[in-house]
């Protein structure tokens, strides 16, 4: 019921049950089914599903609770008694028989050991088993009709098949690991009359998409006010929901049993629906992101305006004008340069005159980089060195 409309079975060892499965066609170990059962996406279910019980560790017991919340019906599950059991290097057992849950202890410490139970249909119907234990990795199973082996350490259940009335029925657990320790067997019949009926008031309900796509998806279905339109999509946030062109608030969206979307419905008949999925934060991402970039451009673009004034300032700088070789030499201080500054050649900018304070920082090609008018300045504060020089001579 959860959207599975076809199904490959791999393993000869699990044989498909007619009575849901229609075999497609078969290619080398695969063989393709169609599940006769089928249901879409969504479907409408009655608000009773919102207290289905999921976490409970009986899986028949689970599909049981939604089934009925769902439909309102009867489960088509009935549990099944274990008539009997054997034991083999495992010492008997009193509890468990009732619950499906058993306590075991081998004999012989470090063998093998095993245990075998029966039971003996009371009417012809399909059957299966579950079957839990980290110590079995091997079940068994025998009938007068058929008997095959299902290999799989993983918690399963597995599908008898068709078993007849009056007919006894053998599950061979055998436990190669642990001198010690517990497993679970759950035995079910299952009533396709009552599934069927159940089928058949949810398919009334169900979706005709009329687009789908990754993030989005649309369609139309019948329902009756106050029921759930559940869906197979796992809850998110970032999931939104358009019911008849309205949106809907978050308490609208419900989350069912812990990991299904569902919508609450208040019209009766035909209603239009649209699923919209936005990962949270995206907007919220995207706008930093975008400001980040706006941000980053602004700061290249100014960085490169005051490179492009830095160089127009240097290449406008008046060079420091040296004495020529028929000038006086006592006119030059001891540095080389005259000290005697032109006026009219700062003028021409003086907060961007660039200006070595020695000769020993040019040599060093360190220049110093002053403000041209604290250079003017303390020029006129300072007196002639050439006349100081001349004097001291």
């Amino acid at each position: 019921m959860h959207g599975l409309k076809y199904i490959v079975n791999n393993s000869e060892s699990i044989e498909m049950n007619e009575v849901f499965y229609n075999s497609l066609f078969t290619k080398g170990k695969f063989t393709a089914h169609k599940n006769l059962y089928y249901l879409p996406l969504a479907y409408t279910v009655d608000s009773s599903v919102l207290d289905w019980e999921h976490d409970q560790s009986n899986p028949f017991e689970v599909q049981s609770d939604y089934f009925e919340k769902a439909t309102g019906l009867e489960t088509p599950f009935t549990k099944i008694a274990i008539s009997d059991a054997s034991y083999h290097n495992v010492e008997e057992m009193y509890s468990g028989f009732d619950t499906g849950d058993f306590y075991y202890n081998k004999i012989v410490k470090g063998s093998d050991g095993g245990v075998t139970f029966y039971f003996t249909p009371e009417e012809t119907q399909s059957y299966y088993i579950y079957v839990k234990g980290s110590n079995i990795g091997r079940v068994s199973i025998s009938s007068p009709e058929k008997s095959f082996t299902h290999n799989d350490d993983r918690d399963s259940i597995i599908d008898l098949g068709i078993c007849n009335e009056g007919e006894e029925v053998t599950i061979d657990l055998p436990i190669e690991k642990g001198d010690s320790g517990s497993f679970s067997l759950y035995i079910y019949g299952f009533d396709t009359a009552k599934f069927a009926e159940g089928y058949d008031k949810l398919s009334r309900g169900k979706i005709n998409i009329t687009q789908s796509q990754d993030t989005y998806i649309s369609g139309t279905f019948s329902a009756i006010g106050g029921d759930i339109l559940y869906t197979s999509i796992p809850f998110d946030k970032g999931w939104s929901v358009v019911l008849n062109g309205e949106k809907l608030a978050d308490s609208e969206i419900v989350t069912i049993g812990g990991a299904f979307l569902g919508v609450k419905v208040k019209q009766d008949g035909p209603n239009t629906v649209e699923f919209k999925y936005e990962p949270v934060g995206l907007k919220l991402g995207a706008y930093i992101s975008g400001y980040t970039l706006i941000a980053f451009i602004l700061y290249i673009i100014v960085s490169l305006i005051f490179r492009k004034i830095d160089s127009k300032a240097k290449a406008s700088a008046p060079s420091h004008p040296h004495k020529s070789s028929g000038e006086d030499s006592s006119d030059s201080p001891a540095t080389g340069f005259s000290n005697q500054i032109d006026e009219d050649a700062l003028s021409v900018n003086k907060e961007l005159y660039v200006w070595p304070r020695s000769f020993d920082d040019t040599l060093a090609g360190q220049p110093t980089f002053v403000n041209a008018t604290d250079v003017l300045d303390d020029a006129k504060d300072e007196p002639d060195q050439t006349q100081t020089n001349n004097n001291n001579l």
